[in-house]
Order: C-alpha cells, then sequence, then structure tokens
C-alpha cells in the first residue's frame, strides 16, 4: 500500500469511528423511543418495507460482490460504480421520505438515522472514488467492514419495521419487546469490529 493511500485510509477509519459513535447514540435515543411509546401509533406501510428489504439486499450484494472480485484466485478490479451510489441514495431518500410521512415522535426520530446511513454511503463513494481502484486481496476486508457498517445503521430501522409489521404477515413481537440496550449492544459490537477490520487495512502491506 502506497502511503498517500495508507494516510486515506487513517483518515477514513477517524471519520468511520467518528460516524459510529453518532450512530449508536441515535440508535439507543430512536430504539428507546420505538419500542416504548411508538408502535401502537404507526400504521405499517407494506411499500415500505419491501423498499427497505430492496435496499437492503441491494448494498449487500454489491459489497459482498466486490469483496469476492478481491478474494477470487485472480483477483478482479474493484472500480468506482457511479449508478450503484446513484440508486443507493435515491432509494435512501425516498424511503425516508415514505417512513417519516406519518410525522409520528417515533417517525420523527427517524431523520437521523436516515441522514447518519446517508452520509455513510457518501463518505465510502467519495474515497472509492478518489483512492480506487482497488486491486489487491489485502483490500477484501476493508469492503466487508463497510458493508457491516452500514447494516448497523439499517438494523434500527429494520427493528422499527417489524416492529408494527402485523404478526401474521411476519411482524416480530421480539422487537416491540426487546430493549433498546440489548439491540444498541449488539450494534456497537458490529461497529467496533469493522471498525478493527478497518485499522487492519491501514497497515497491510
Amino acid at each position: 500500500m502506497t502511503t498517500s493511500k495508507k494516510s486515506a485510509f487513517v483518515y477514513h477509519v477517524g471519520k468511520i469511528s467518528h460516524l459510529r459513535q453518532r450512530l449508536l447514540r441515535g440508535s439507543f435515543a430512536f430504539l428507546s423511543c420505538v419500542l416504548m411509546t411508538a408502535c401502537a401509533t404507526v400504521t405499517y406501510d407494506a411499500q415500505a418495507d419491501r423498499q427497505l428489504t430492496a435496499l437492503t439486499q441491494e448494498i449487500n450484494f454489491q459489497f459482498i460482490t466486490w469483496e469476492n472480485q478481491l478474494n477470487a484466485p485472480r483477483p478482479t478490479p474493484v472500480t468506482y460504480n457511479a449508478k450503484f451510489y446513484d440508486k443507493v441514495e435515491t432509494n435512501i431518500t425516498t424511503l425516508e421520505i415514505r417512513m417519516e410521512a406519518a410525522q409520528t415522535t417515533a417517525t420523527n426520530k427517524l431523520a437521523g438515522i436516515f441522514q447518519s446511513l446517508y452520509k455513510q454511503v457518501e463518505v465510502f463513494r467519495k474515497f472509492q472514488l478518489k483512492h480506487g481502484p482497488f486491486k489487491r486481496k489485502a483490500d477484501a476486508p476493508f469492503f466487508h467492514a463497510e458493508q457491516d457498517l452500514l447494516n448497523v445503521q439499517i438494523a434500527p430501522i429494520l427493528t422499527f419495521e417489524l416492529s408494527i409489521k402485523p404478526k401474521q404477515m411476519g411482524g416480530s413481537s421480539a422487537a416491540k419487546t426487546n430493549s433498546a440496550a440489548v439491540i444498541t449492544t449488539k450494534g456497537r459490537a458490529a461497529a467496533i469490529h469493522a471498525t478493527t477490520i478497518l485499522s487492519r487495512a491501514t497497515l497491510a502491506n
């Protein structure tokens, strides 16, 4: 890894760590509100549920594909994909508008979660655009770590959606009764693990 790219990784890790603290604080406050007060006042939106599932699948599919490209016996360079980022950011914005339309205490708090998710995607877009293409197997864990961080930020939105979804349609009663502390602890562990992988990536080669 060149000195300039190594410095960029270090800077990126620092920025990720800052975002991680923000998203965990926001997630805890949001989940506390959802699990204690909001579930009975928000109507389940099947279209928003489908959009959230599609967004989650799209993000995970792309990052897994990038990681596998680099882990292949003959690695294929990962190049910047503007269409992917444009579509993801558009879908995040569309989903946010739909889920916040109800204007309840819980949905109003969704804004901070969505802003954190959008900002994380934008940070990595800029990083990949500036420092790509990525060609080495040593870079693969970096894409896995970014995937983990994005999933940590999607998790509170999914918990909210499951908490208002009718049980006969696959809703989770556990989402209504689990404490915000338990859910946030799991998110913190995943985020710390992802940041550790990013830190290792800065030292590779």
